[in-house]
């Protein structure tokens, strides 16, 4: 899910627009327990958020978001949106691949403001082992505006427009 995101591109505040086609709960706590690299380019993330959504709603979504160092910006793509998990806890671990890039941050994002956990993939060269590692969420790679593209849509719906 999330490796096309990388691959292809590569407190909390108001909602960007009234109905900007991304339901937002609030959801402020979690963290990101492990981050591995495996082979292939592949990182894994296994963490959790500390809330979750009653039975009969299923709209709401959370999402990875990857900075790319230099790009002013950081992307989410709506294909990579998930749902939260009933009950008080969301937990997750997804593999996904990245690009060879010098240096990339990926987020667990709930809104466009706010960011639970960050993780930075680095490497010394292009022949280089990947490493990765805890990054905090106002790190500069991360502590940018995000910007959610849909697949097919002419322009990204932003938080910071």
């Amino acid at each position: 899910m999330f490796a096309a995101a990388v691959v292809a591109l590569f407190g909390a505040g108001p909602p960007a627009a009234a109905d900007d086609g991304w339901e937002r709960i609030p959801c402020f706590s979690g963290a990101i327990e492990r981050a591995e690299i495996t082979a292939g380019d592949y990182v894994t993330l296994t963490g959790h958020l500390d809330c979750g959504v009653p039975e009969n709603s299923t709209g709401p979504r959370w999402g990875y978001a990857a900075f790319i160092a230099g790009l002013p910006y950081g992307t989410l793509n709506d294909a990579d949106l998930q749902t939260y998990s009933h009950g008080d806890r969301t937990a997750f671990s997804d593999r996904m691949r990245v690009d060879r890039l010098p240096e990339l941050g990926i987020c667990v994002v709930t809104d466009y403001e706010v960011r639970i956990a960050c993780v930075k993939v680095t490497r010394k060269s292009p022949t280089s082992p990947m490493l990765v590692g805890p990054t905090d969420v106002d790190d500069e790679l991360v502590d940018r505006p995000l910007e959610r593209r849909s697949e097919g849509a002419p322009n990204p719906v932003c938080g910071h427009c």
